[in-house]
């Protein structure tokens, strides 16, 4: 065992080459390991920590740097705005609510959706200035869910009304002076104004111009009662029959059309000199589903339309009539 003195002034003791130090209190004074170990820590942590001489965070966000949270005790300025891009932080606000936890979605492009949001569609209202729910359902204003019996109206006034019931074998069809012919085009399902009747001219006619088009409907359909035909609108004034294409009343009809109607639509033209060749159908003579009249007279005499019933009498079968169908523009 041996006695000495530390560079601390202090008495060392040295037992089998071990040597105890003192506790030093100068920046040039040794350390034991306990001393390392215990003592210095807290006071390496001050220095380090937030205030302190040598501070290692830091709340302004750089390259490299150990991030210190704000005043708040947020590290916001750290976390980079998410962009399509970028992954990063969002704020629940305008269109997005509720919590980081369970976030949810309240609004779109700044307008509220609407609170009672139930089990519909939302659309934008007739002032396009908020959103509002628009039910499941049958009736107007409701959207359909497959069982609606909208849709076979729909498609009934499209296929059935429109159109023709014939198949269209492209033949000409020469309408003798003050002949009138009528085509079937259906029993109507919905209520609706068609605009106009249609039909092709082939090859054109000649001279002054007198033609008609018009809708007509009878209280049963072809074959069943043998029906009278009743005029619901027509008119003589069509675009020109003295050139080929598509032809048809100049004005559109503004007269509505019931639900229910056996609908018929009608053409006669009394040309001056040569009456025009019109794109025809073939048709069932069973069905009679197309009429023709021997002459004008049978519609009141040589003139227009005027509403008188065309009577059974005045009407019969033919194999060929023209092409005509409704638009609703």
């Amino acid at each position: 065992m041996r006695v000495d003195v530390d560079t601390n002034g202090n008495e060392v003791l040295t037992v089998n080459g071990c040597a105890t130090v003192g506790t030093p209190t100068a920046a040039t004074h040794a350390a034991t390991k306990g001393y390392v170990d215990t003592a210095t820590p807290a006071n390496h942590a001050t220095r380090h920590q937030h205030g302190g001489a040598d501070e290692v965070a830091t709340a302004t966000a750089a390259a490299n740097a150990i991030p210190k949270a704000d005043g708040g005790g947020k590290l916001d300025g750290w976390i980079s705005d998410a962009a399509a891009s970028v992954k990063g932080k969002l704020q629940l606000a305008t269109d997005l609510g509720g919590s980081a936890a369970a976030p949810q979605v309240v609004g779109l492009k700044g307008n509220a959706l609407p609170s009672n949001l139930a089990d519909g569609f939302i659309k934008r209202n007739s002032g396009n200035s908020a959103w509002e729910e628009v039910a499941y359902g049958t009736a107007a204003n409701t959207v359909a869910q497959g069982n609606d019996a909208r849709f076979p109206a729909y498609v009934d006034a499209v296929q059935r009304v429109l159109s023709s019931l014939l198949p269209n074998v492209a033949t000409a069809l020469t309408l003798l002076s003050g002949t009138a012919y009528f085509v079937y085009l259906g029993r109507t399902v919905v209520a609706f104004t068609p605009k106009y009747v249609e039909f092709y001219v082939n090859t054109a006619g000649a001279g002054a111009q007198t033609a008609e088009a018009g809708l007509f409907s009878s209280t049963n359909p072809p074959n069943k009662g043998s029906p009278s035909l009743s005029k619901l609108v027509s008119t003589g004034t069509l675009d020109s029959l003295t050139t080929t294409g598509l032809k048809r009343n100049s004005s559109a009809f503004s007269t509505s059309v019931a639900a229910g109607t056996h609908l018929w639509a009608g053409i006669r033209t009394a040309m001056a000199t040569t009456q025009p060749a019109l794109s025809g159908l073939c048709m069932d003579f069973s069905e009679g589903r197309v009429l023709s009249t021997a002459s004008a007279g049978a519609l009141t005499g040589a003139g227009p339309w005027t509403g008188a019933i065309i009577a059974i009498p005045s009407y019969l079968n033919t194999a060929i009539a023209p092409d005509l169908r409704v638009t609703l523009d």
